[in-house]
C-alpha cells in the first residue's frame, strides 16, 4: 500500500516561513519540544541579551535614583560656591534646599518626554538599535554632570541631570518591551525581573560608591557620574551582538526570515520555534484586519482603554508608594533618627543606605518565583499593604526629627525614646522588603503583557509618563513638606 500523504496543515507548517520547506524529522522533533522544561529555554544567546540590554537601560535608571543621596552636602557646597564665584553671593538656607530638591526631582520631568520620543523610537529603529542609539543622550548629560565643578557652573549640573531623565525615560519604555519579546512565555516574568533587579542594583552600586571611602568626597563626587559612561560602553559593546526582537521583525517590518534566524539563535536547538512563529503569524494577520489606532483611541476603545487603566495605575502606585523619597532622601533620614552613631562616624548613615539597598538586591531575586507562584495581582496588592503600614508607623514615630537647619518640626509625639528610633530603621528595611516582593517589578511587568506588538509601544509610554510624572512628585514633596511644616 503506498504511503498516506502528509495532513495540509502539516505542510502548511513547514512552509511557514517564506515558504522553506522543512523536513518532516525537524518538525516532528519541534512538536516534541512545547513542553521543555524552563532550564532548557534559558540559552547564552537570551542571557547575553538581557545583560545587554539592562546594563544601559535599568542599571542607569537606579544609578541616577540612588547616586544624589550620599554625596548631597558635597554638591550642595559646589552649588553654593558656584553661586557665589559668578553672582557675588551665596544661597540662603531655604533657597538651597528648594534648589538641590528642584535637581534632584527634574531628572523626572526630562523622562515623560522621553518617553514619548522611546514609543517612536522603538517602531522606527527596533528595540536593539534604540537602546543603542539613547546612549548618544546619556552620555551627553553624563557630560555635562561631571564637568560642571571645573566650569564652575551649577546650572549644568541640573541640565545634564534633565537630559539624562529623557534618555532614561526612553530606555524604560524600550528595554521591557524588547526583554518581554525575546523571552519564552514560560520564563518571561523571570527575563522582565531583571530589569527591576538591575535598577535596584544601580541603586545599591551608587550607595557604595558615594560613600566617603570611595567617590563621596569634595573633588571625588564627578566621578560618581563617569560610572554612566561605563555603563554605556559596556552596552555599545554587547548589544550589537545580540539579536533584534524577533516579533518586531516579523509583526512590524514583516522580515520572516530574519525573524527566523534571531529566534533559533535565542531559543536554542531544542525549542520549537516553528509554533512560536505560527504564534506571531496570527497576531500580525489580527493587528493587520484592525484599524490603525491613533492616540485618542487608547483612551476611548473600551478594549485599549481598560488595560491602559490598569497600567497606568499600576505604574502610579509604584510612585506614589514613596519609594522614591526612600531613594533620594535615606541618607538624610538615617543621618536624624541615628544621630549618636553618626556623631561617631560621618558615613555612618551611608553605610545604612548601602546596607538598606542591599536588602532590596537579594530580596527581588526571590520576587521571581514569588511573582509567579502567588500571581501578579496579590503580589502586588501584598507589597503596596506592607508598605503602607510601615510608613504610617515610621510616619508617627518619626515625627519628632529636625530638619537640616535645626528648625523644629515636631507635630507629632514629644521626647520619643531611642528605641523607637530604632525601631523605625527595623521598619524601613521592612518597608524595602514589602517592594521588592510585588510593586518594585510589577508595573514593568505587566504593560508588555497587555498589549499587542503593534499597540505596545504607545501604552508603555503613555504608562511611563504616568510613572515618571508621579516620580517627580514624590521626591519633590518630600523636599517642600519640610519647608510648609516649619
Amino acid at each position: 500500500m503506498a504511503p498516506r500523504p502528509p495532513k495540509e496543515n502539516s505542510e502548511e507548517r513547514e512552509r511557514l516561513v517564506n515558504g522553506s520547506e522543512r523536513k518532516p524529522s525537524e518538525f516532528s522533533q519541534s512538536r516534541k519540544s512545547e513542553n521543555l522544561p524552563a532550564s532548557d529555554l534559558v540559552t547564552l544567546v537570551l542571557l547575553f541579551s538581557t545583560f545587554g540590554a539592562v546594563v544601559g537601560a535599568g542599571l542607569p535608571m537606579g544609578y541616577n535614583n540612588g547616586v544624589m543621596n550620599a554625596p548631597s552636602d558635597k554638591i550642595k557646597e559646589f552649588f553654593n560656591e558656584s553661586k557665589k564665584s559668578r553672582y557675588g553671593k551665596y544661597f540662603t538656607t531655604d533657597a538651597l534646599n528648594v534648589y538641590w530638591d528642584l535637581t534632584v526631582s527634574t531628572y523626572c520631568l526630562g523622562a515623560p518626554f522621553g518617553c514619548l520620543f522611546g514609543s517612536w523610537i522603538a517602531k522606527t529603529f527596533g528595540r536593539r538599535n534604540s537602546l543603542l542609539y539613547l546612549n548618544i543622550i546619556v552620555v551627553s548629560g553624563t557630560l555635562m554632570q561631571s564637568c560642571c565643578q571645573k566650569l564652575k557652573w551649577y546650572e549644568m549640573f541640573t541640565t545634564g541631570r534633565i537630559i539624562n531623565g529623557f534618555g532614561n525615560g526612553a530606555s524604560c519604555v524600550v528595554c521591557p518591551m524588547y526583554l518581554s519579546e525575546i523571552a519564552p512565555k514560560q520564563i518571561r516574568g523571570a527575563i522582565g525581573l531583571s530589569f527591576q533587579i538591575s535598577v535596584v542594583f544601580g541603586t545599591l552600586l551608587a550607595s557604595i560608591l558615594g560613600c566617603q571611602f570611595c567617590f563621596g568626597t569634595t573633588n571625588g563626587w564627578p566621578q560618581l557620574f563617569n560610572m554612566l559612561l561605563v555603563f554605556a560602553l559596556i552596552q555599545c559593546v554587547i548589544l550589537p551582538f545580540c539579536p533584534e526582537s524577533p516579533r518586531y521583525l516579523l509583526i512590524e517590518k514583516g522580515n520572516a526570515a530574519e525573524c527566523e534566524r534571531n529566534l533559533r539563535r535565542l531559543r536554542g536547538s531544542k525549542a520549537n520555534i516553528v509554533r512560536e512563529m505560527e504564534e506571531y503569524e496570527e497576531e500580525n494577520a489580527k493587528q493587520k484586519a484592525e484599524p490603525r489606532r491613533s492616540l485618542l483611541d487608547y483612551f476611548i476603545i473600551k478594549s485599549l482603554r481598560r488595560p491602559l487603566i490598569l497600567a497606568c495605575a499600576m505604574a502610579l502606585s509604584q510612585q506614589l508608594s514613596g519609594i522614591n523619597s526612600m531613594a533620594a532622601f535615606s541618607a538624610s533620614i538615617f543621618k536624624s533618627a541615628l544621630k549618636t552613631q553618626v556623631a561617631n562616624n560621618d558615613d555612618f548613615n551611608n553605610y545604612m543606605v548601602v546596607a538598606l539597598w542591599t536588602t532590596s538586591f537579594f530580596v527581588t531575586f526571590l520576587a521571581v518565583p514569588f511573582v509567579d507562584k502567588v500571581g501578579r495581582k496579590a503580589s502586588h496588592l501584598f507589597g503596596l499593604g506592607g508598605m503602607s503600614v510601615c510608613s504610617l508607623i515610621v510616619a508617627f514615630l518619626l515625627s519628632n526629627l529636625s530638619t537640616q537647619d535645626g528648625q523644629d518640626c515636631s507635630y507629632g509625639i514629644r521626647n520619643i525614646p531611642d528605641w523607637a528610633n530604632y525601631l523605625s530603621v527595623t521598619l524601613l528595611f521592612i518597608y524595602i522588603i514589602f517592594f521588592s516582593l510585588g510593586p518594585s517589578s510589577i508595573p514593568w511587568l505587566i504593560t508588555p503583557e497587555l498589549f499587542t506588538v503593534g499597540t505596545v509601544s504607545t501604552a508603555a509610554s503613555i504608562a511611563g509618563i504616568v510613572s515618571w510624572l508621579g516620580n517627580f512628585s514624590s521626591p519633590d514633596g518630600f523636599g517642600y513638606s519640610g519647608l510648609v511644616c516649619c
